[in-house]
């Protein structure tokens, strides 16, 4: 009983510790997709993070016009690690892309805590839906593969994206591939296998997605060979009894091994122009940039200062050049060993190299660092650029002389004059001194003269758990009482909100989620139309009502997800009535 007293106690002790520093924990959004290459039969998950912060509304995303959105909902994670608390939470949506072309979607925003936070911007490529081969006709189009290079028309070690895709409508199981064994050819994985449902000629899949870096060794027109994916196809004409798993009745005795290919193709790599090429050009190709930063640019003579250069982008950076730092009269350079690290993306292979100096200035003065330069050929642009980092201004004070040393040396043999020892200090006592005399010693006093404080002192935390307990007990009733009167009211409540004037998509929907919460006794910070249709049917409430309702907030919660939240908006029935009729029914 005691044991469940304190825990009681800590529970309701704790929210007041942690929430100040959840307060006070800066927030920072951030816009992901799960790939930036789709097609117009894709789904694409897109998902919004939020670092430091809680979500309860909506945010607002640009670019979305031209898709439609379906949200995937929301999470939250709280942490509290050595005394420090974090809270992070998380949008998902699911994009339809309706027309093609590349879109860039973002920024994010959000109010938190009365502050309006930006996200990122993410890019999206869509193409035309992918066609069927001809050879997936005679298998009733159930199964069949693909295989795409990026781009076709190349240049010599430029890292190409190469990409294989399972179309199936039928259970699968072990898939292997084998790569096109085409002299000059390498592959490399690039991350891991994506799955997502699209569409082809008019027909639902689940595709599997591997995507490789594709290395050419020589220019020239090759032919890549078909590649080939084998696994296990299942039978679907026999199924298990309604609830059970296939395999407690069939098990993979009812699987066959089956091969597919895909289609060959052609790759035209040609040399690098000539013309425009830099001197100090290394073969670095792709999309590059740098950035330098001195710390600190004011010391004194003697300290130390480090010079810090990187150059991150993708492409085949293994080809990123180590630069070397000029000599500068009166400091003394310290090369680190540069470091490569790569982190394949999506779509690309990308990186960044780490250059480090250590500079010490030999005297005071104004130094100036020169810039570094790299040149690289973009193969977006088809052309040679120079990148290249500013100057940076190294300011030395004088030195300090160490304590105790003259300002000149002695001369003529002189002999520095003597010193006086100085006498030895105290400088503090030990934690248990030594008595050195019998009158520090007393006799100590009886604890008899002290008990009835020390069963006060006793009986505190008795009384104080007491205490908490009543408290508890008759807040808890107190609250259901509240809650049940919220309940009953929450409809009559919602029909006065909703005839305050002219409403947003944005207030609309939060309307329906204060309603939401007070009828059923819930703390959802943010409705979703798939939440809703859950909350309701639990409740027993006619399918007819649900939909009516479903439909009404993908309306809302489209105007709000492409920008459009703050506009009036018209839910397209009487939402007020429809409301009536749930809460009616609803148990």
């Amino acid at each position: 009983m005691i044991q469940k007293i304190f825990a009681r106690i800590i529970l309701f002790f704790l929210p007041i510790l942690l929430v100040p520093g959840v307060l006070k924990a800066e927030s920072t959004l951030k816009l992901a997709l799960d790939r930036d290459q789709a097609t117009l039969g894709d789904s694409v998950r897109l998902s919004l993070s939020v670092e430091g912060g809680s979500g309860g509304e909506a945010p607002q995303i640009a670019g979305l016009e031209d898709f439609q959105v379906r949200s995937g909902g929301t999470s939250s994670q709280f942490q509290f690690i050595n005394g420090k608390t974090s809270r992070s939470f998380a949008y998902t949506f699911f994009l339809q892309p309706t027309r093609t072309g590349t879109f860039t979607i973002g920024p994010a925003r959000l109010n938190i805590e009365g502050r309006t936070a930006a996200s990122n911007t993410v890019r999206l490529a869509v193409t035309n839906q992918t066609a069927i081969p001809g050879g997936a006709a005679g298998n009733h189009s159930t199964l069949f593969m693909t295989a795409e290079v990026s781009p076709k028309d190349a240049y010599h070690e430029q890292q190409l994206i190469y990409t294989l895709k399972l179309f199936r409508q039928i259970r699968v199981s072990d898939v292997s591939v084998t790569l096109p064994k085409t002299d000059g050819l390498t592959f490399k994985q690039l991350g891991e296998p994506r799955q997502y449902q699209s569409n082809a000629a008019g027909r639902s899949y689940e595709v599997l997605e591997v995507s490789y870096i594709l290395n050419v060794s020589r220019p020239g027109t090759l032919a890549i060979e078909p590649a080939s994916m084998q696994m296990m196809v299942f039978d679907q004409s026999r199924r298990a009894p309604h609830g059970f798993p296939d395999e407690m009745f069939f098990g993979a005795a009812q699987g066959h091994p089956v091969s597919i290919q895909s289609e060959a193709l052609k790759l035209s790599v040609r040399q690098l122009p000539q013309e425009g090429r830099p001197a100090n050009f290394s073969g670095l190709l792709g999309d590059f940039r740098i950035k330098a930063a001195c710390d600190p640019l004011q010391l004194k003579a003697g300290d130390s200062a480090a010079l810090t250069v990187q150059v991150a982008g993708q492409g085949n950076i293994n080809r990123i050049p180590d630069l070397n730092l000029p000599e500068i009269t009166g400091l003394k350079v310290y090369a680190d060993q540069p470091k490569l690290e790569s982190g394949s993306g999506s779509q690309s292979n990308s990186g960044t190299k780490t250059m480090k100096w250590a500079i010490v200035p030999q005297r005071q003065g104004t130094y100036t660092i020169p810039g570094l330069a790299l040149s690289y050929f973009d193969t977006g642009t088809r052309s040679y650029k120079t990148i290249s980092t500013g100057p940076q201004t190294l300011t030395v004070l004088p030195g300090e002389r160490p304590a105790g040393q003259s300002l000149q040396p002695p001369v003529g043999g002189a002999t520095d004059t003597v010193r006086p020892k100085r006498e030895v200090e105290a400088l503090g006592h030990d934690i248990l001194p030594i008595h050195t005399s019998a009158q520090d010693l007393s006799a100590g006093r009886d604890i008899e003269y002290h008990k009835a404080l020390a069963i006060i002192i006793l009986f505190i935390p008795g009384l104080v758990c007491l205490a908490m307990f009543l408290y508890l007990r008759f807040k808890g009733q107190s609250m259901t009482q509240t809650r049940a009167l919220r309940a009953r009211k929450a409809a009559r409540v919602f029909s006065d909100t909703m005839h305050q004037g002219e409403l947003s998509a944005s207030q609309i929907l939060e309307r329906v989620r204060v309603y939401i919460n007070e009828r059923f006794g819930l703390s959802v910070g943010l409705i979703t139309p798939e939440e809703v249709r859950v909350i309701l049917s639990e409740r027993q409430v006619a399918r007819e009502l649900i939909d009516r309702l479903h439909a009404v907030l993908a309306g809302l919660q489209q105007a709000v997800y492409t920008g459009h939240g703050d506009q009036p908006a018209a839910p397209g029935e009487d939402l007020v009535e429809l409301i009536a009729r749930i809460d009616k029914e609803a148990r």
